[in-house]
């Protein structure tokens, strides 16, 4: 069998209709030409900066997120002033020229950390002086004053060892020796959860936590993690 190859009727008159369509002609293209080569340009600028790197990524989400960041820092920094002031008697306070230096953590600092680990959690932070961190009644006042101007230690989804189970524990690690989980009752039974640990040898004893606003807007887990680290007093935050 002969079969003929497929012909387009684009190119040549259908024989079988010859008879019927005696003014039909022929349509050619304009450019009847067979493509040379399996290419395509395209004329124009582009952005001298073809490639985009990691670091150029992280500093733009930075610069993006840093109106806001720092607008919550503000407020934040405002608060711990205010609640310091009010618990000046206790020996609380608030070191207003340290705590202006870096209340975002820097860009470079950032990138590097983000470079490292794959996030950052600390981004906003604050440190506040507290000489006596045995007592727990004292503590108990701070986080109840802090929840007056809208704060409140963030949550942890954490495997309980015990159990096997997911749960809630407090954002709050207290570095002191002397101090027991039953110290901590005071704070009731959420805050009596936190981590104890012994200080450091590379550091020094104090009290860290992380606060989120109760009044941002979504999920707890998904709202501005705000630092605060409680030192016994100004020479801790130059160690």
């Amino acid at each position: 069998m002969n079969i003929l190859p497929v012909m387009h009727n684009l190119q040549i008159l259908n024989p079988a209709n010859k008879n019927n369509n005696d003014n039909n002609r022929i349509v050619q293209p304009k450019y009847n030409k067979t493509l040379e080569k399996d290419t395509v340009s395209f004329s124009g600028s582009i952005n001298k900066k073809a490639v985009y790197t990691l670091e150029d990524a992280i500093e733009q989400s930075y610069l993006f997120a840093e109106p806001t960041v720092r607008a919550r820092a503000m407020n934040f920094h405002k608060a711990l002033k205010k609640v310091c002031e009010k618990l000046a008697d206790l020996g609380i306070t608030y070191d207003e020229v340290y705590n202006s230096k870096h209340p975002v953590k820097t860009l470079h600092s950032y990138i590097d950390k983000y470079s490292r680990q794959g996030y950052v959690q600390d981004l906003i932070r604050g440190t506040v002086y507290w000489p006596n961190q045995h007592d727990i009644g004292t503590f108990k006042k701070f986080i109840d004053t802090m929840g007056e101007e809208g704060y409140e230690i963030a949550e942890l989804k954490v495997k309980n060892p015990d159990t096997l189970k997911i749960e809630k524990f407090p954002d709050l690690e207290i570095r002191q020796r002397g101090i027991t989980t039953e110290d901590l009752a005071p704070l009731g039974s959420f805050l009596q959860k936190a981590e104890i640990s012994k200080p450091r040898s590379s550091t020094y004893s104090d009290f860290q936590m992380r606060f989120i606003h109760k009044g941002q807007p979504g999920k707890k887990e998904n709202k501005q993690h705000l630092e605060l680290i409680m030192l016994y007093g100004p020479h801790y935050s130059e160690a």
